[in-house]
């Protein structure tokens, strides 16, 4: 695994972090004098991945990226483009090599459609 997935990796872990408590939770949290660094909102962080997607040609990157845009996309309140990248992964998921971790694509997925599903009040 190259240093790109295992930055993008613990990316991934702030993401999905954010997806479960809201951006508000990070706008509003106050900055330390020690800690001055600057969140990025959803919508930055979706730009960033998607530049990110477009420079790569690996499987595995493409489909962590996709997760992570798909993740990031709910919190910018784009929810077509995460269903979009979403349903990408998941029809992806049968080609991509077990080294890659496929599962994780299908369990973020899933969480990003019933995500969705919930916010438009589909609970059937």
């Amino acid at each position: 695994m190259d240093k790109t997935i295992q930055n993008i990796k613990a990316i991934a872990l702030l993401v999905c972090f954010t997806l479960s408590l809201g951006s508000a939770a990070f706008a509003q949290k106050p900055q330390s004098s020690v800690n001055k660094r600057k969140f990025l909102t959803d919508a930055e962080v979706v730009y960033e991945f998607e530049q990110m997607l477009k420079q790569t040609s690996d499987a595995c990157d493409k489909m962590w990226l996709g997760n992570f845009i798909a993740s990031a996309s709910v919190g910018a309140g784009d929810t077509e483009k995460a269903k979009t990248y979403a349903l990408s992964m998941l029809t992806q998921v049968g080609t991509i090599s077990p080294d890659c971790d496929a599962g994780q694509s299908i369990h973020i997925g899933n969480l990003v459609l019933g995500h969705i599903a919930l916010g438009e009040g589909n609970i059937a």
